[in-house]
């Protein structure tokens, strides 16, 4: 189970969950923005992993820092994705991500 976020919660994001409980061996890097973070989290034993658009980094620790709380922990932040420049880039996440 991956988290959920609320319309509410998601406006008030200084950054943009771009696609939940992804593959990160299946990302094709030619197809997304330099901007894309994948963010390795745990709830209970299990190992979940998101693709987050964001300008810095710290902005994706708060918002998943805040919803895990008590229920999980942050793994790692990681960035380096993508080979589309943010303002070019006008695609929407996987449908089956």
């Amino acid at each position: 189970m991956t988290l959920t976020w609320t319309t509410e919660e998601k406006q008030l994001l200084k950054c943009n969950i771009f696609a939940q409980g992804i593959n990160p061996k299946e990302l094709n890097n030619a197809e997304l923005p330099t901007d894309i973070h994948l963010v390795e989290y745990t709830v209970g034993e299990t190992l979940y992993v998101d693709s987050v658009r964001a300008y810095k980094a710290v902005d994706i620790f708060d918002a998943y820092f805040d919803k895990l709380a008590g229920t999980g922990e942050i793994r790692s932040i990681t960035n380096g994705y993508g080979n589309i420049k943010p303002k070019l880039f006008n695609g929407v996440a996987p449908a089956d991500a």
